[in-house]
């Protein structure tokens, strides 16, 4: 624990910051009921170190099917068990390495993060967290706090405004947040948390489905409103069913009149298997094998010959489906019983899921706000990437022992929590007197 952390315990006046905070009306909505009792705070260069490692990873994400297949994506996809008709649509649709937008999630043990996955998409969850952040410092009791401490905090949805604005052919653009219609009745709620947090830093966005979108003229409407970029909640799994509409939106991005932030080829990089790739090291050189050794753990994909292994060493492997997100499917040795494990290893080797060590995270001490009992959490950190480098974190956690999977979607016992940064002299060493540093709220 560092004494940033331990002060925050143990001070009685902070335990009901998260409560009193002023949360934007969206954002309340959509998050209350699921924010931790406290913040974290991690020491600056740490956290730092940790994005670029993950922007270093992203790079070598982009290379393997190159450096792997030749360019071949088709047998890039059939390594990765992408089946056929997904395969000919992200084929068609590659034009090279991924843009540097993503979340790379993340466990943290004392000062060393290792990566679990890596969401290189445009469909991510967090980016309106910053809203936590700048309300926690409307708390006169945390206002205090965060400036004796010198906190601060990278607002991420400022961060992809700012890539929003770069993709865009107008200087003031207006942002449509595209979802599936299927899946809007799930994502409303989400995407509304975002268009506040976009608004307040002076971009028009609007969400919706994909029957909603209308070519006049050679442009791209929403309903009656103009879309200049699309921050596109859809993925290449839903083209089948969204074929007309998502090749008016690709027209419209060739002919310039509408950008698409993110290519529709991202599922070539979130996929785990890629993961599994890069752990092998025939396709990396010494410097390469020491950046993955250092941010991945040991990770595979589980094929016949690696069952006895993973049979032995149950307790400490998690199996994990190659495409599926938010959690689903992800089973831990540790928690499945012997037989149980075995029956999943013989289904998994035929449908191309990947295993990996388990990673053991530092918990972090959260005082109940109520009764003040203090419990232990497991934080998964999402860092967030955009094209002018690290944009900010999403937090989540569990209560330890509450499950091995740290994800809303996934977990009722997750909840979401903000982090701020702190200089090292003062997360690591007891600080000597106040400081009149003013807490950062953009992070530059």
């Amino acid at each position: 624990m560092n004494p940033v952390t331990a002060r925050y315990v143990a001070d009685p006046a902070l335990a009901g910051a998260v409560a009193a905070a002023d949360l934007p009306p969206a954002y309340r909505h959509y998050w209350s009921g699921t924010l931790l009792s406290r913040p974290l705070f991690v020491p600056e260069p740490d956290l730092l170190a940790c994005a670029r490692d993950a922007i270093a990873v992203l790079d070598l994400l982009g290379s393997l099917p190159r450096r792997v297949f030749d360019g071949d994506v088709t047998r890039y996809c059939a390594t990765l068990g992408i089946d056929p008709v997904t395969s000919g649509l992200l084929s068609s649709y590659y034009d090279g390495p991924p843009v540097h937008y993503g979340r790379a999630d993340f466990y943290r043990d004392g000062s060393s993060f290792t990566m679990l996955e890596f969401n290189v998409a445009s469909d991510l969850g967090g980016l309106d967290n910053a809203s936590l952040h700048q309300a926690l410092l409307g708390v006169p009791a945390f206002a205090s706090f965060a400036e004796e401490h010198g906190l601060g905090h990278v607002d991420t949805a400022a961060e992809v405004v700012r890539s929003l604005r770069a993709a865009s052919a107008v200087p003031d653009p207006v942002v449509a947040l595209l979802c599936a219609d299927a899946d809007l009745p799930a994502y409303r709620d989400l995407l509304g948390s975002f268009v506040e947090a976009f608004s307040r830093l002076g971009l028009h966005a609007v969400a919706g489905g994909l029957s909603e979108v209308r070519t006049r003229s050679g442009r791209l409407f929403v309903g009656d409103t103009r879309a200049d970029v699309v921050l596109r909640y859809f993925t290449v799994d839903h083209v089948p069913a969204n074929s007309e509409v998502i090749a008016q939106i690709l027209r419209a991005h060739e002919n310039g009149t509408c950008a698409l932030f993110t290519p529709m080829s991202s599922s070539l990089w979130s996929n785990k298997g890629a993961l599994a790739l890069l752990s092998d090291a025939r396709w990396t050189s010494e410097a390469e094998r020491a950046l993955v050794d250092r941010v991945l753990p040991w990770t595979r994909p589980l094929t016949a010959d690696l069952v006895d292994q993973c049979v032995d060493e149950r307790e400490s492997l998690i199996v994990k489906p190659p495409r599926d997100f938010g959690g689903h499917g992800v089973v831990a040795g540790w928690e499945t019983p012997e037989t149980a494990w075995k029956e999943l290893l013989d289904q998994a080797v035929r449908r191309s899921y990947v295993v990996q060590r388990r990673v053991t995270a530092e918990p972090e001490p959260v005082a109940d706000p109520e009764t003040g009992e203090v419990r232990e959490w497991i934080p998964a950190w999402g860092l967030f990437v955009t094209p002018e480098g690290f944009a900010g974190t999403f937090i989540r956690a569990v209560p330890q022992g509450g499950g091995a999977v740290v994800n809303l979607g996934a977990n009722s016992k997750a909840r979401v929590a903000a982090a701020f940064t702190c200089q090292p002299r003062i997360c690591r060493d007891a600080p000597r007197g106040r400081s009149r540093r003013t807490p950062r709220r953009s992070g530059r």
